[in-house]
């Protein structure tokens, strides 16, 4: 996909090996609307969103992001953080999704 992308749509049960979701998004600077699939990116420990000026819509399906589907857990090694996404005014998050990041 080219760097000018501007939606972004990650099917259901995507698996991807980075621990990092900056790694995963790091290229794409014109992002406007990243959707994320159910039971998608498990492996990733951290959901560092950052610099993302143009985003404006965030939707996570259900039990996306964490290893504690359907349930809930307590990992201090998995974090959320977004900074620098003025723009981003409609974030919709499924549920389970991040159950088992500590903060």
């Amino acid at each position: 996909m080219p760097s000018s992308t501007r939606r972004l749509f990650i099917p259901n049960n995507f698996w991807y090996n980075e621990t990092s979701l900056s790694k995963l998004l790091g290229r794409f600077s014109d992002l406007e609307e990243l959707s994320i699939g159910n039971r998608s990116l498990s492996v990733i420990a951290t959901f560092d969103l950052y610099d993302k000026k143009l985003l404006k819509t965030l939707t996570i399906g259900k039990n996306s992001f964490t290893k504690s589907a359907d349930s809930y857990g307590y990992d201090l090694s998995r974090s959320f953080e977004v900074l620098e996404c003025p723009n981003l005014h409609n974030i919709s998050i499924g549920d389970y999704s991040f159950s088992d990041y500590s903060y």
